[in-house]
């Protein structure tokens, strides 16, 4: 199917973005949309997928950021004092006002030659950035698989409102055969009134059709992240051919291999050791290089001479050893020991819900394609009743009931029909969402 398959109207909305991106930014939509274009438009206005790339951003800046742990640290200061006055007493014995002045400037200059825990901070915020990747992914299949459920809910709304006006019709015709027969005196006023009732409950039932399309129509719109107001048309899509669906077990294992959620959770799960580990690296001696240069004097630096008479400077190693920091350290790698085993029970957890997932919509295909070879059937047999009943009618062979009754029983039997294909189509999105791609 054009939209049919869950994954194939994700790429072409790729391709729809950059025809869009190529028209100067200008959001043209060809109408009616297919599915792919609902999928680019809601890739490109969902206010949730452009939350989970800012997330992402902040991920990144983190990232760069934690370089700075390894980088060498630079600064210059330069300052100018004046204080007195004082008051001393001369070689001459005269008490004298003195006021002094001070020159300064100072470089400085530090570089970490160990430093396990800014090593870890690295590592730690590059798997935050792996993590938020999956999390786009996640995300990005969650619009694309919502999308599709509200492109096939709509499709399935439209077809039952034209089930709906199409039982009106039949109940028109009905109701006028049965008003001439009355005004003739050939049927009762009862038998007249029956038809007439079952009119008027084609009449609501398709006021109700027409509310359900307003409705999915909505949903669609909410889905594409665009304003309410805007006018959605879609074009329908042709049918499938119903293909064999891969046994289970190897649906769970291709499952596994492309759902962004267990790549997500093993990133943070990777995150949480590294974090351990930097809490553990805490304990341990950090060394650095140091180099310091600086003037200071009494007298403004003019010339070379001056400068010289009162600079200085310093190159050492420091090694420091945190000795006590008021439990900080041991808190820290508690709080990380316990992160680590809850995010072990989140990967347990993901990994159950994947597994049923996948489950229920391999269950829910199989119902669906069985349901739909019966409905199909149905269908077939409630027309030719509701056909053979209309001819003894319009004999004068049958009562009123009957009529009611077969075109009941279409009514219902063509609606079934509607419901059962498009919740194949859908039951195989779900599908295809499930194992995190197209199927094999």
């Amino acid at each position: 199917m054009r939209g049919g398959s869950f994954c194939t109207g994700a790429a072409a909305a790729v391709v729809l973005l950059l025809s869009c991106a190529g028209a100067g930014g200008t959001e043209v939509y060809e109408s009616p949309l297919s599915l792919a274009d609902c999928i680019a438009v809601a890739i490109e206005n969902s206010p949730d997928l452009a939350q989970t790339k800012e997330d992402l951003r902040l991920d990144q800046a983190d990232f760069v950021s934690s370089f700075s742990a390894l980088l060498p640290s630079a600064h210059a200061s330069s300052g100018y004092t004046r204080s007195g006055p004082s008051f001393r007493i001369s070689a001459t014995g005269v008490m004298e006002e003195v006021t002094t002045e001070t020159y300064s400037t100072r470089f400085s200059l530090s570089q970490p030659l160990l430093d396990l825990p800014g090593w870890t901070g690295i590592f730690s915020a590059g798997a935050a950035v792996t993590a938020g990747r999956a999390s786009l992914r996640e995300m990005e299949n969650a619009v694309v698989l919502a999308v599709t459920e509200g492109y096939y809910g709509l499709l399935k709304a439209i077809a039952l409102e034209d089930v709906a006006l199409l039982a009106l019709e039949r109940s028109e015709g009905n109701l006028a055969h049965a008003e001439a027969l009355y005004e003739l005196g050939a049927a009762s006023k009862a038998d007249y009134l029956s038809i007439k009732v079952e009119k008027t409950q084609a009449e609501v039932d398709l006021i109700t059709a027409r509310g359900a399309v307003d409705l999915a129509r909505a949903s669609l719109v909410r889905a594409m992240g665009i304003p309410f107001d805007r006018p959605v048309e879609i074009e329908e899509v042709p049918g499938i051919v119903q293909r064999e669906v891969p046994v289970l077990a190897a649906l769970k294992d291709l499952a596994f291999e492309r759902r962004p959620e267990v790549a997500n959770v093993d990133a943070a799960l990777h995150q949480a050791n590294l974090n351990v580990f930097s809490a553990r690296t805490t304990y341990l001696p950090t060394l650095l290089v140091t180099a310091d240069y600086s003037y200071s004097g009494e007298e403004f630096p003019d010339d070379a001479t001056t400068w010289d008479a009162n600079d200085s400077w310093s190159i050492g190693i420091r090694a420091e050893l945190p000795l006590f920091d008021g439990l900080r350290r041991e808190s820290a790698l508690s709080r990380a020991a316990t992160q680590r085993a809850l995010l072990g029970q989140e990967k347990r957890r993901r990994v159950l819900a994947i597994e049923y997932e996948v489950e229920a919509a391999y269950l829910a295909v199989q119902e669906a394609t069985k349901r739909l070879d019966v409905v199909e059937l149905a269908r077939e047999e409630a027309g030719e009743n509701y056909r053979m009943a209309e001819e003894r009618y319009r004999l004068g062979a049958a009562a009123p009931l009957e009529l009611v009754t077969a075109q009941l029983a279409l009514n219902m039997a063509e609606s079934s029909e509607v419901e059962a294909v498009y919740d194949r189509r859908l039951a195989v999105a779900r599908l295809e969402s499930a194992v995190g791609g197209p199927l094999p």
